[in-house]
């Protein structure tokens, strides 16, 4: 009862801040995250302890690659820190595909509103073969960039896997 206490407040706060300011803040996310380590030990011993640190470091790898790549913010990580710290790994693991897959559907209506598909389309292209073939990150450009609310179709996602 408290894990999903926490779990709905801190999607519902980080659901209004990301929509109104853009930005999950740290004193909510870090509250989460120490939240679910210690309600999750508590109730459930080191198997809850165990349960939170691979949720944690499950939230933290999905995105890590497009953190460094400046893709996305570092508050979307924490977000999703916090959401395995309270729920698990294979929470997180799901309700990050759902809000991947929302957001994906959101961006390209969007781009082709914007007419912004096929240059978009390109820059994915480069940096996922500069990836492979040159095994280094070329940053994403930041001109013409449309930055979506992602802790938003995040939170959505978490709603859908709850559900």
């Amino acid at each position: 009862m408290a894990i999903e206490l926490v779990f709905w407040t801190y999607l519902i706060i980080c659901i209004f801040t990301d929509l109104k300011y853009k930005k999950v803040y740290n004193i909510v996310s870090f509250s989460s995250i120490f939240l679910g380590f210690l309600l999750n030990y508590l109730f459930f011993g080191m198997k809850g302890f165990k349960q939170s640190l691979t949720g944690a470091i499950a939230g933290f790898s999905i995105l890590f690659l497009f953190f460094i790549s400046g893709g996305i913010g570092a508050g979307d990580i924490k977000f999703l820190i916090a959401i395995g710290s309270l729920k698990g790994a294979k929470f997180v693991i799901n309700g990050t595909f759902y809000g991947a897959m929302a957001a994906g559907i959101f961006t390209v209506v969007l781009l082709i509103q914007k007419k912004l598909l096929f240059s978009t389309i390109k820059k994915i292209f480069v940096f996922l073969i500069s990836l492979i073939l040159l095994q280094k990150l070329i940053p994403f450009e930041n001109e013409n960039s449309i930055r979506l609310p992602y802790a938003f179709f995040l939170a959505i996602g978490m709603i859908i896997n709850y559900v």
